[in-house]
């Protein structure tokens, strides 16, 4: 019963204040109830995932779940979730959703993880590199207020587990846009950097392998925000 009230409480801090002040270092709950230094990271599945930001994004401990089937956390500006000064980095929230082990896991593509979202609305859909990013045109409001409808989704595949990250900003901002795939991508790149080099299970063939089931990366994130745009 502790996690729920530590998630509303996360989420009023960094989801339900002004983006500008929320994530840019000013404003929100009193420095006095702020850590010294914002935590960097978190580690799921024993440590074969760690998920960290881009350069000025940290995590909001309170809003780390791990269970069985699925991992979670939220980032924000460091200087907004610590008592530390914190360097301007434009206003957005990113969150990283982790699956489980799957040995017979692909790297998703664009294509695939746009399908659930296609009534939505998907702009860009890019395979860039390890990365697969989709532009969803509708739903980011939904979650931030005044957020702008458009957010970034991403996914990959890390050490056999699945990734779904997706990131929000406020109406206008250029996070919506251009800004926003450029920090998702440096997300995805802190996350294969911080995460450890594990070998292969063993060698799979690809012939009868199901997709990745991209379908199933939003569902972390809905459990535990609440407003999270629907496919």
């Amino acid at each position: 019963m502790g996690r729920p009230l530590s998630l509303r409480s996360a989420l009023a801090a960094v989801l339900l204040l002004p983006l500008a002040a929320c994530l840019g270092g000013e404003g929100g709950a009193g420095s006095g109830a702020k850590p010294a230094e914002a935590q960097r990271s978190a580690t799921f599945y024993r440590g074969k995932v760690v998920v960290a930001g881009p350069q000025g994004y940290c995590i909001d401990p309170k809003s780390v779940q791990r269970k069985t089937a699925s991992g979670f956390a939220l980032m924000a500006s460091c200087g907004h979730l610590s008592a530390a000064p914190g360097g301007y980095v434009p206003a957005a929230v990113i969150t990283a959703s982790v699956l489980p082990y799957d040995a017979d896991a692909q790297a998703p593509t664009a294509a695939r993880l746009a399908a659930p979202w296609v009534d939505v609305g998907v702009g860009q859909q890019i395979d860039a590199g390890e990365i697969a990013l989709i532009q969803v045109e509708r739903g980011g409001d939904s979650l931030l207020p005044a957020g702008d409808p458009r957010h970034w989704r991403g996914a990959m595949l890390v050490n056999g587990h699945l990734i779904g990250l997706a990131l929000y900003g406020d109406t206008g901002a250029n996070v919506a846009g251009d800004q926003g795939r450029t920090l998702l991508m440096e997300t995805a790149q802190a996350i294969r950097s911080a995460s450890p080099r594990l070998a292969p299970a063993g060698s799979v063939s690809t012939k009868d392998v199901a997709p990745a089931p991209t379908d199933r990366l939003a569902e972390p994130e809905r459990a535990a925000l609440p407003s999270v745009p629907q496919d």
